[in-house]
């Protein structure tokens, strides 16, 4: 059991490729000048670029240099894209309503709605998220779409942003 294990530098390796790619293109950005470095820099730190590099490297490091053919690589990368396809198709889903929240303008028009409430916004944020989440069944659609409805409210009123996360952190 013990062989069948990767190495400990390709195991900690994979894991911290996107956060080292991402924190590498910030902290390159600062230095670099030239405008096409910067955009290279920029590709490669955006963070969907940085986890397809990262499933590519993990491909490799943990299957493919290991001895593993491509076939029995493919087939535990389908295996793991059926299982997670769930949990991204949520947080597509979540930012996809989110957005169309705010592009429509329904999130300006219900943020113009509540800030001549009396009640506070951290409750106001509390209902709608719960309202959101009995009425579309995801915590993380409800939490993220309040988020986005409540922070022109929260900008312009004297409340912190923390307090409005633990809020939201509650209806999930």
């Amino acid at each position: 059991m013990i062989d069948e294990m990767p190495p400990m530098w390709a195991s900690i390796g994979t894991a911290l490729l996107p956060v080292i790619l991402i924190g590498g293109a910030a902290f390159l950005n600062l230095f670099v000048h030239d405008d096409s470095l910067k955009e290279i820099i920029r590709f490669i730190g955006d963070p969907v670029v940085a986890m397809l590099i990262s499933v590519l490297f993990a491909i490799y490091s943990l299957g493919i240099a290991r001895g593993k053919t491509i076939d029995e690589v493919m087939a535990l990368v389908s295996k793991i894209g059926i299982e997670c396809d769930d949990d991204s198709f949520n947080y597509w889903r979540c930012r996809a309503f989110k957005q169309v929240m705010v592009d429509s303008g329904v999130s300006a028009y219900i943020a113009q709605l509540m800030k001549n409430s009396p009640v506070s916004p951290l409750i106001l944020a509390w209902l709608m998220a719960t309202f959101l989440r009995v009425c579309i069944g995801s915590a993380t659609v409800a939490a993220l779409t309040t988020a986005g409805i409540m922070a022109p409210i929260i900008s312009g009123a004297s409340i912190h942003p923390e307090l409005m996360f633990y809020q939201l952190v509650l209806v999930v």
